[in-house]
């Protein structure tokens, strides 16, 4: 005889998986990991000819591990913990490949905004050599790892979330109750802006922990009609603090750079010298700005 909760999880009368119920957490969590395990896995042939979908894949993989985290009572933890750490490793990989395009078309628009008496040196030649090489070299690790075991260990893991994901009892909730996991997760992320009290590294967690909101409101907005306002809200919080944090990294970079430029003359340090105040000033401006 079939319980209430084989009923729930799609059990079929011989114990076979058949999906779970609709109208369920299950069911929304269900579908937002499959289509982020799809998205990985449909892109490792985009990454290894080199078309342009780290960016997308590193979302991909940020966004099951919200997931993971948002949701954590509604997947077993053993397996979740297992593709979490896994995922990790990869967004790694495709970070440092990222964070230098990033960088180099936030610097090289910077240099196109600063009045023509202020660009001295071969700023943007050194800038856009270093970046390219550091990139270049990112690029290969990851085309290394992508070559093995464990990234084909990752690709199994995503292929069996993406058809049985390890859901529980949790699951079977209606679905109309996952908007307290967004509303929970949303309080965490106002708390630690709070807190943060214009700390640089308090800031950084504070992003990453709206990023989550953002993500479980997208998740839950199937169901919930009102998760719009929220995920559009944590978009805004998370862009302000994203061009935070990014002119941070400008910054540091920017500091390391003049220190080994290759022109080795006052004129590339003079600009240098600009950016990074720009930079440290924006920063600061913004850091202000969440404190009103």
């Amino acid at each position: 005889m079939r319980t209430e909760l084989d009923r729930a999880f799609g059990l079929t009368s011989n114990g076979q998986e058949s999906g779970v119920e609709p109208g369920t957490v299950g069911e929304l969590v269900g579908a937002y990991l499959a289509a982020q395990c799809d998205l990985l896995a449909s892109n490792d042939v985009g990454l290894r000819t080199g078309a342009p979908v780290v960016h997308e894949t590193r979302v991909a993989a940020r966004r099951l591990r919200s997931t993971l985290r948002v949701f954590n009572d509604v997947v077993d933890a053993a397996p979740a913990e297992e593709l979490n750490n896994e995922l990790a490793w990869y967004a790694d990989l495709l970070g440092e490949v990222r964070d230098r395009e990033v960088l180099s078309a936030r610097l090289t628009a910077l240099i196109d905004d600063l009045p023509p008496e202020q660009v001295r040196g071969p700023v943007e030649a050194e800038i856009t050599k270093t970046l390219a090489t550091e990139r270049d070299d990112a690029t290969q690790r990851l085309n290394e790892e992508m070559s093995s075991s464990r990234y084909e260990h990752l690709m199994t893991l995503l292929r069996a979330w993406k058809t049985v994901p390890p859901l529980n009892h949790a699951a079977a909730a209606k679905d109309r109750t996952a908007a307290r996991y967004v509303k929970k997760a949303n309080r965490k992320a106002d708390r630690r802006l709070r807190n943060a009290d214009g700390d640089i590294d308090q800031l950084h967690r504070a992003r990453r922990a709206m990023k989550r909101v953002r993500n479980a409101a997208e998740l839950v907005e199937p169901a919930d009609s009102k998760m719009k306002a929220i995920e559009r809200d944590a978009k805004k919080l998370q862009t302000l603090l994203g061009e935070h944090q990014d002119a941070i990294v400008a910054a540091d970079f920017l500091a390391a750079l003049s220190v080994t430029s290759e022109n080795g003359n006052e004129d590339s340090g003079f600009t240098y010298g600009v950016l990074m105040a720009n930079e440290l000033h924006r920063a600061a401006a913004i850091r202000e700005s969440l404190r009103g």
